[in-house]
Order: structure tokens, then sequence, then C-alpha cells
């Protein structure tokens, strides 16, 4: 209780008890293992049968086996050109956008109740998919930094058709100078 005076008894001997004699059975057995098993090649070579199924073995096949993993994804998917970059980007958008349509249900659209599409929208819309294609088929480098410039202005056009001028001037600040950028790297 809160005040009671509490003693110890501490003891460097408890006597003999189980515990003290499997310490004494612990150490009369290694020592009997030391002195009765003497080194020699064939204990040595079946341990080393053993070696393949060690830890550090284990653990060594498996960081090897995440490095040939990460070399070959890099190899595959990170080859140096531009148009490749951008077809991986594009597929995958894609793909995000086809399986969170899939996952949603069913979609209907109403094609009545939709306005028409005047004539400027339907040439920014060519103008975005040739540019598209361009960038996904040009050998050039320089050619596909054009064309990403073609898309990222046609995006621009569209922001300011639907109201949206500072969307508008920021997206053509931020490709104007991109483009620039690219291009002093590129040439």
């Amino acid at each position: 209780m809160w005040g009671e005076v509490l003693t110890s008894h501490l003891h460097s001997w408890h006597g003999f008890t189980l515990i003290f004699g499997l310490s004494l059975a612990t150490l009369a057995v290694g020592t009997l293992v030391y002195l009765v098993n003497k080194p020699s090649h064939a204990k040595l070579n079946a341990m080393e049968k053993l070696n393949r199924i060690s830890p550090q073995n284990i653990i060594t096949g498996f960081a090897n086996t995440i490095l040939h993993f990460a070399s070959s994804f890099t190899n595959l998917f990170h080859n140096g050109y531009l148009r490749s970059y951008h077809t991986k980007i594009i597929l995958f958008a894609e793909l995000l956008l086809g399986y969170r349509l899939w996952m949603s249900g069913p979609i209907t659209v109403s094609f009545w109740d939709l306005t028409y599409p005047d004539l400027y929208e339907i040439a920014i819309i060519f103008i975005l998919i040739g540019a598209t294609y361009i960038v996904l088929t040009t050998p050039s480098r320089l050619t596909a930094v054009v064309a990403m410039s073609v898309i990222g202005y046609c995006i621009c056009l569209i922001f300011v058709i639907y109201s949206a001028p500072d969307l508008a001037m920021t997206q053509f600040t931020i490709d104007t100078l991109t483009t620039v950028l690219v291009c002093f790297g590129v040439v």
C-alpha cells in the first residue's frame, strides 16, 4: 500500500535449483561438443551443402531478383525516346480513363441534348488529333516538342472558347516557356 516500506532480498546464491542445473548441463554439453567435434573436410563439405538455404544466400538471391526486375523494367520503359514516353503516358491515361468508365456502370449520352459544335471547335479537335499523331509517330525530337506545343495552344484555345481566360493565359505562358526551354535543350 501507499507509504508502506518495501524490502527486497537480493542474493548472489540461491542454491541448487532447476535453472542452475540446466545452466550446468548446457555448459557441459557445449564443452563436450567442442572437445569431440574436430574440424574436417567432410564436415565442411556437408555444411557447404546447407549454404544454399542460408539466410544470407536467400536474401542475396531475393535482392538479385529485384535488381533484375528493376533493370528489365527500366530498359523496357526508359529507352530514351520522347515519342515512346508520350505514347506510354497517353496509353496509361486512356487505360485509366477506360477502367474508370467501365467500373462506373453504363454510360448514357443523350445526343439530342448536346449543342452542335461550331466549325472552329471541330477544326481545333482535328488539329489536336493531328498533333497527337505527329507526337507519337515522328522520329525527330524537335518535331515532337513542337507538336506538343501545338497541343498546348489548342488547349489554350479551348479555354478561351469556353470562357476561362485565366486558364488560357496560364496555359499559354507555361506552354511557351516550356517549348522554348526544351527547344534550347534539344537543338
